[in-house]
C-alpha cells in the first residue's frame, strides 16, 4: 500500500509540474528538440558577442575621429 501511495504522490507532483511548465520546459524533454535549441542558442550567443566586439571597435574609432577633429578645430564635424 505504501508503494501505491508513493506512486500516487509522485504522479500528482508530476501533474502539477506539467500544469506549470511553459512550452520550453516541455519541449526540451525531447533530446532532439533540446539539441536543436542548444544549437540555435549557441549561434545567437556567438552573434551577440560579435556584435558587441564590432560595436566596441566602432566606438573606439569614433572617439579617435572626435579627438582628431578636436585637435584641429573641427569639433562641429564630430557632433554631426
Amino acid at each position: 500500500m505504501n508503494k501505491a501511495n508513493d506512486r500516487i504522490q509522485q504522479l500528482e507532483q508530476e501533474l502539477e509540474q506539467w500544469k506549470n511548465w511553459g512550452i520550453i520546459e516541455i519541449a526540451v524533454r525531447n533530446p532532439d528538440v533540446l539539441e536543436y535549441m542548444e544549437h540555435w542558442e549557441g549561434r545567437a550567443i556567438k552573434a551577440e558577442q560579435t556584435l558587441a566586439r564590432v560595436a566596441a571597435e566602432v566606438s573606439s574609432e569614433e572617439e579617435e575621429i572626435f579627438s582628431s577633429y578636436s585637435e584641429n578645430g573641427y569639433v562641429f564635424l564630430a557632433m554631426l
